[in-house]
């Protein structure tokens, strides 16, 4: 059910979920993610990639709940993120 008082979720929780228009999110171990729909992969979202495409920004979830940056999140040649000593391929990030 798509969340009536999205002001009352405190979004700094781990495993906090809300919605955004068609998008549900969550806090992740203070990661960002979302999935359209509220179906499929939970993904990431880098909004930027570094200039040697070697690394790159996700969002992150502030103490506060509010939605920051984190940068020099590294990516290798197959696309894949290095979140949490865990590598997480495209079909887990949104840019």
């Amino acid at each position: 059910m798509r969340d009536l008082f999205p002001k009352t979720i405190d979004k700094s929780q781990n495993g906090a979920t809300w919605w955004r228009g068609a998008w549900e999110c969550r806090n992740w171990n203070g990661y960002f993610q979302e999935r359209e729909g509220g179906t499929g992969n939970w993904c990431f979202r880098i909004p930027w990639f570094s200039n040697d495409d070697k690394s790159c920004t996700v969002y992150v979830i502030a103490a506060d709940g509010e939605i920051t940056k984190r940068d020099e999140i590294p990516i290798n040649d197959a696309g894949e993120i290095l979140i949490r000593g865990k590598r997480y391929g495209r079909e887990f990030w949104h840019h």
